[in-house]
């Protein structure tokens, strides 16, 4: 949730909770994450700034030795020729003599996604994929570290491709899924829903996936 104020001291508030209604039953309890609701004067730009600042001060936990800012590189892998091992390390030794410190692999690296660039293909069932990166992801990023660059990976844990939910060591439950006017609510695509990560056992399901 956010509001903006304007020179003219209008104020707008806009709010989303993408579609995650629940129906409780008597005596029953859900728990959610915490909402925080700030006001704040100026444009969009400003509201990134600040954002970034709350998170920061108030939100990420404190370490004793925190990094520097770093120049962080961005690869696009948004071509099938530009998904795989190959590609990312001749990028990012050019990356690296510019001064890169830091990038993160894209979308689709997981095992069952589609190299035609539907990257909700197997969401939710997520193993490195050996086609794309023969030696791995951690042989990648091994030879990154190298370079003296640190690397990263996409996630977006909460939504899941329905076809998955049978995978892993510890898969994911159809019963998770958010539920909208009593029926599961999928995002855009048909095949994909978003999880409700306020149910423990889905949390539980989303740290062992990012571990």
């Amino acid at each position: 949730m956010w509001s903006t104020c304007t020179p003219k001291r209008e104020v707008s508030v806009s709010f989303c909770t993408d579609a995650n209604t629940h129906d409780l039953a008597p005596s029953a309890a859900l728990v959610s994450p915490a909402a925080f609701l700030g006001v704040f004067a100026g444009d969009w730009d400003d509201l990134s700034k600040l954002c970034r600042w709350y998170l920061d001060d108030e939100i990420i936990p404190k370490i004793a030795n925190p990094w520097p800012t770093t120049l962080h590189a961005y690869v696009w892998h948004n071509t099938p020729e530009k998904r795989g091992d190959a590609y990312l390390k001749r990028e990012l030794v050019l990356a690296a003599e510019l001064g890169s410190e830091s990038t993160d692999v894209e979308t689709i690296w997981w095992e069952g996604g589609a190299d035609p660039g539907d990257f909700s293909v197997g969401l939710g069932n997520f193993a490195d994929s050996r086609v794309k990166f023969l030696g791995g992801l951690r042989t990648v990023s091994r030879y990154l570290h190298g370079l003296g660059v640190n690397m990263g990976l996409w996630f977006e844990i909460e939504r899941v491709d329905l076809r998955t939910c049978k995978r892993l060591c510890n898969p994911w439950k159809p019963e998770w899924i958010v539920q909208q006017q009593g029926r599961p609510y999928h995002s855009w695509g048909p095949h994909f829903f978003m999880l409700c990560l306020g149910v423990n056992e889905a949390q539980d399901w989303a740290l062992e996936n990012l571990l």
